[in-house]
Formats: C-alpha cells, structure tokens, sequence
C-alpha cells in the first residue's frame, strides 16, 4: 500500500512540532500568525485522520518506515485506538487553542505561548501516531517539555514555578523508567518497531517463552507509565500546577496525563506477558482512585476539586488496564478527555451558574423522602442499564471491563436522578426514565465501537474470580463514597467526618513531603 494516506497526516504534524520550536522572541513577533495557523494546523490533523482512517480503516499496520537495510524505522503504526487518538488530540487542542485566542489577547508573549501549545499537540499527535517506541517515548517526553514551558508562562509567579519543578522531577523519573524499558525491549526483542515488537511479544507468550528481559521490559513499561501517569504517591505534583492560565491546565488535564493510559492500551498485547506487573498496576490505580476521591470531596477551590478528580479517574484508568479492560480504559480516555476540557475551560463560569440554581421565593420542603428518593433513583438507573446493555449485548462474562466503567455511569446516573426526583411529578419520572435510557444506550454504543476500533490491537484477556472480587471492592469503596456524600449534602452529622476533612483537604500530605522533600534536595 502506497505511504501517501499517512504522509497525508504527518505534514500537519510537522507542522505543530517546527512551530513548537520556534524562538520566543521570533514568536513573539509573530505572534499574530502563531494565533491564526495554530487551531488552523490542529483542525488540518483532525481531517487528516479522518481522511487516513476512512482509507485504511482500524487494522494495524506499520506505515511510512524510513532508512534501508535490514532495520527500518517504522513512522506510523496505524491503529484503530491511533485513529481515535490523534482525533482527540487534535480536536482538543483546537479548542484549547480557539480559547486562548481570547482569554491571552494582549499578552505579551501571547506567540510563545501559541507556539508552545502547537508544540505539544504536536508532540502528543506524534506519539499517538509512533511505529517506533523510541520515536513514542521521545515525542511524549517532547509534549512534557513543551507543557512545562506553558505551565511557566507567568514569569514572576513562585507558585507557579514550584509547581512545574515538581512535575518536572516526576517526569524525568517516569523518563528514565522509561529509558530503561527502551533497552530492555532492544535486549528482549532486537526491536523497537512497535508492529515487530507486538508481533515477536504475542508469539513468545502463545509458544510460553516469556524470558527475564521481556518480562523486566514490562515492568519498566508499566513503572514509567504509572509515574508519568499521576499516580499516588506520585500525583503530588497534579494539585500544585494549577497556578496557569486555565487553557494550559485543561490541555494538561484532558490531553498530556491521558497518555499513560494510551501507551498502556499501546503496548497491551506484550503486557499481558507479565500478569504479576498488571495485578500490581491494578492495586496502584485502586489506591490511586480513592484518594483522589476522596480528597477531591473536601476541596473549596473548582480547579483543584477538578484536579483531585483527574487523580482519581487516572487511578480507575490504570486500574482498568490493570484488569485488561484496555477497550473500557480508551473510552474512558475519551470521556475524560472531553469531560475535563470543559470543566476547565467552563470552571470561569461556576458562581455564575450556582447563582442561576439558587431558588426564588420560599423554598418548597422536599415531597419525597431522601431514602425513598435514593431507592426510586437506583432502580430506574439500573433498569435502564441493564436493559440497555443486554439489548446491545454487552455481556458481564464476555466484556467484565464494559460492566466495570459502567458501573461508575450508573453512580453519576443515580445521582442526578437523586436530585431531579425531589418532587413528585409523573412528567419528572418519565424524563429521568427517559434521558437516564438515552444516556446509558449512548454509554453501550460508544463502548462498542471502541471495542470494534481496538479489535486485533488489543489481547483478550480473561476475567478471572480476583477480577470480579477487586472490581466489585473498587466500585464498593466508590459506592460508600457516594453514599456519604449524599448524607453529608442532606445535612447529616458523621462522626469522623471532620478528622477525614481536614486529611482529605490536605490532600493527605502528599504535596507538603513533596515540597519538603524538594526544598532539601536544593539547599
């Protein structure tokens, strides 16, 4: 097959990544060109992988390898999951980038800062799209280069800079982790064409001969993604990067820290060769999830509560790889992608809306009981998911990962049913039963043309009973979450609700030995 179709995307990419490089002041002078063909080039990489994808579909194959002899160096490794991803990529940074047209007009070095942003989705888009893992792991170590320079535009501003030195640390850890992985995969496989490198992976593990260096590649692998990936103790620096203007953390938040959950789905069918390093994965991201639910709870702040919650959905992602929901774990890449976006880019407007809700008149006494409400709400959601997800066959035995992510709908469905049948009204029933139906069938339909996008990229992995026991713990603990929430909202006294407050305001100290620990290691 000719290499046009993927040179097709590769221009615009380019691109981004020679504007990203652009000198400050050259980019400051040209600023005004750096606004303008900025969102034009992520808009050119998003029609540009329509275009590739309608050509060659979701089968993977390496394309436009590069050098001669005996070892070429693979360009593109198409993907059903790369296709998705560059489109996410690109659509998110437009937006990010339309944003910052308007919320940076007038800044002085407005150019550097557009030049940096198209340098990251740039890099972003190039590790999406990689046939090579040294050329992956080089653009993702670019893209948190390029988001370090933006997390530091304010000059002047201490708490700004504190920040992006801790995410800076984490990061070269997570690099050298990852370095590592690069030289244990050239020892295990002779490789680092990612379409050679699976295929020589699912073939030992078929034949049983997993050997020491592809096992201790996995490792690597899976330790620098979960570092780079926010995950705790290492999701310290997530909360204290938030003194930047709001583009750059909502392209951080639904962009940069979503690329450990694709290099993992990436590189599933080796991973799989080492289930103790997934298991292990798996109680990280469980951790994880909690004690950014938790702490995200008791925060004041809407950027940080945002920024607790982008904790705890990357644990639930890395939990989901963990189990082998890899096709569960790239939807929930897209949703929390598109989710935080908007969250940030719409967190200006929270007092403005709180103060829309707030009733006029005498406020009405609840007709309903809040435990007879919670009863009513819990059944109409799991009716209608159940229902949903028979009708389009998502199966708990045959997709368990599907059931997993579903279950954390189903607790953000009941919710909002909790709070839209606190008055009697038949009308109100039926368009909670109606848009909580629409809502779920969405969920099924989305999950499985995910799962058809992913389908010879992805191994099949079995659902074993510590699969069901350590899902079925995770969504108990997200459950009793929920519950207290609602009890603590409906004006409930829990007696040691006040000493968990203050450790989960806190974020249980993680950022404070984080600081300590820094300010030792410069003095």
């Amino acid at each position: 097959m000719s290499d046009a179709p993927p040179l097709l995307i590769l221009i615009p990419v380019a691109a981004l990544l020679a504007i990203g490089l652009a000198p400050s002041r050259l980019a400051n002078r040209c600023a005004i060109a750096a606004v303008r063909w900025v969102p034009r080039l992520a808009v050119g990489v998003f029609f540009a992988a329509m275009l590739v994808g309608i050509e060659l579909g979701t089968q993977p194959r390496p394309l436009a390898a590069i050098g001669a002899g005996e070892a070429p160096v693979d360009l593109v490794y198409w993907t059903g999951g790369a296709w998705i991803m560059v489109a996410l990529v690109s659509a998110v940074g437009w937006v990010v980038a339309r944003y910052s047209a308007r919320y940076l007009d007038g800044d002085s070095d407005q150019g550097a800062y557009f030049c940096r942003v198209g340098g990251t989705i740039g890099a972003a888009a190039l590790m999406a799209l990689a046939g090579n893992l040294l050329i992956m792991v080089g653009a993702w170590s670019a893209a948190c280069a390029s988001l370090h320079r933006l997390l530091t535009h304010r000059k002047g501003r201490p708490v700004a800079a504190a920040g992006a030195q801790m995410k800076l640390v984490v990061d070269r850890l997570g690099d050298l982790l990852l370095a590592g992985a690069l030289l244990l995969a050239w020892q295990a496989f002779g490789t680092l064409n990612l379409a050679d490198l699976i295929a020589a992976g699912e073939q030992r593990i078929v034949a049983g001969q997993v050997d020491s260096a592809m096992t201790a590649f996995v490792w690597f692998a899976i330790l620098g993604t979960a570092v780079k990936s926010a995950q705790f103790p290492f999701s310290f620096w997530l909360p204290e990067t938030l003194d930047t203007p709001t583009p750059v953390s909502a392209l951080m938040h639904a962009g940069i820290v979503n690329a450990g959950g694709y290099a993992l789905v990436r590189l599933s069918p080796v991973l799989v060769a080492a289930p103790t390093a997934l298991a292990m994965l798996a109680i990280v991201g469980v951790v994880t999830a909690l004690v950014g639910g938790v702490a995200m709870l008791a925060q004041t702040s809407v950027k940080r509560s945002l920024a607790y919650s982008t904790i705890a959905q990357m644990g639930f992602m890395m939990f989901q790889c963990g189990l082998g929901a890899f096709a569960a774990a790239m939807l929930h890449i897209v949703a929390h992608s598109l989710y935080k976006a908007y969250a940030f880019l719409a967190s200006g407007e929270v007092l403005v809306v709180a103060a829309a809700q707030e009733p006029v008149g005498q406020e009405r006494a609840p007709s309903v009981p809040p435990a007879r409400r919670l009863a009513i709400a819990a059944c109409l959601v799991l009716g209608a998911y159940l229902a949903t997800t028979t009708a389009c066959g998502i199966s708990p035995t045959t997709k368990p990962g599907g059931h997993l992510l579903g279950g954390l709908l189903c607790l953000a469905l009941v919710r909002r049913a909790w709070h839209l049948l606190e008055h009697k009204s038949p009308w109100r029933r039926g368009y909670v039963v109606l848009s909580t139906t629409g809502l779920c069938l969405a969920y099924a339909a989305n999950y499985l043309l995910v799962e058809a996008a992913l389908s010879g990229s992805v191994p099949a992995v079995g659902s074993a009973p510590a699969t069901w026991a350590a899902a079925a713990l995770l969504l108990a603990a997200f459950g009793a979450l929920f519950l207290g929430e609602l009890r603590i909202a409906d004006g409930r006294t829990i007696p040691w609700r006040h000493a968990l407050y203050v450790h989960a305001l806190n974020g249980f100290y993680a950022e404070a030995f984080a600081r300590r620990g820094l300010r030792s290691l410069s003095t």
